[in-house]
């Protein structure tokens, strides 16, 4: 949990219960974010054209962009991408995504110059977690050339520097959207801040954090954490704003991901509260 300097002077509740904290309200419109992934240690050996051929190496990097709650229907976009033996570009490649696989594909031209390459993924694509890429992986790369054989090794990695990610949800009140912004690098001893901005002036708020994302309906909005602690009584400033900084603790493990989002008492909300987009961040 994020520790708590003096001078926030906020109340520091217990374990809720969720069934004392939620109402059946509408949910808001759906929203989109993305994450970005790359390829590590990815290798290719020719092993069927050039059994006696030493394995090379890709690059690559791609976006899953997708609506919150539906990360299984989401989209992929390679970024960056080096492939061995052929100088083809993102532009002149076909790309198909989905969980399990990333097929790469270009049509063979009069030349004989085509390739087709995919990437099994076993298990399978999860939000902030690796992929590894399974041995039967194959791929065919013809440059007048034929390169053909199986990928040997390799995994789909979430992107290191993709600590915070925004998850959308915000609530409108009488300012609009709340906005939620995180940084910091969720290192042991690091600092840790979390900024409020664009709520209503001169009201509470209180942050709620989880441990797991639970998108549930709430107050006309949607509580993005599975609330396991509130920070509450967190006053805003004349600008609306607020700002928390904090000391990460020691001891909390690589791919822990914690959930935050403040509510806000705001009369000019559906139900008198206003809340802020959701964030998640995972310690390194």
């Amino acid at each position: 949990m994020l520790d708590r300097s003096p001078a926030d002077k906020a109340l520091l509740l217990t374990v809720v219960a969720l069934g004392s904290v939620l109402c059946a309200a509408s949910s808001t419109a759906a929203q989109v974010v993305t994450e970005s992934y790359q390829l590590e240690n990815v290798w290719l050996l020719p092993d069927v054209s050039h059994p006696s051929s030493p394995p090379q190496q890709m690059f690559g990097a791609f976006d899953w962009t997708y609506t919150v709650g539906d990360f299984e229907n989401g989209d992929g976009q390679f970024t960056s991408l080096s492939l061995p033996w052929t100088s083809a570009t993102i532009a002149s490649l076909e790309f198909t995504f989905d969980l399990k696989s990333i097929e790469i594909v270009m049509p063979g031209d009069i030349h004989g110059n085509g390739l087709d390459l995919t990437l099994v993924l076993s298990p399978q694509l999860t939000s902030g977690q690796v992929s590894p890429i399974d041995p039967s992986s194959t791929f065919d790369i013809e440059v007048g050339i034929s390169h053909k054989g199986h990928i040997i090794s390799g995994n789909v990695v979430p992107d290191p520097t993709t600590v915070w990610l925004d998850l959308g949800n915000a609530l409108a009140g009488g300012n609009g959207l709340p906005i939620l912004t995180g940084s910091g690098e969720m290192t042991a001893m690091g600092t840790v801040t979390l900024d409020l901005t664009s709520a209503l002036e001169d009201s509470t708020a209180a942050l709620v954090m989880g441990l797991a994302e639970l998108n549930t309906p709430f107050k006309g909005g949607v509580l993005v954490p599975a609330p396991l602690l509130i920070l509450a009584g967190l006053p805003t400033d004349p600008a609306g704003a607020y700002n928390l900084q904090a000391t990460w603790p020691a001891g909390v493990p690589s791919g822990v991901t914690s959930y935050f989002q403040f509510w806000v008492t705001d009369a000019g909300a559906p139900a008198g509260f206003s809340a802020s987009n959701g964030l998640s961040a995972t310690t390194p």
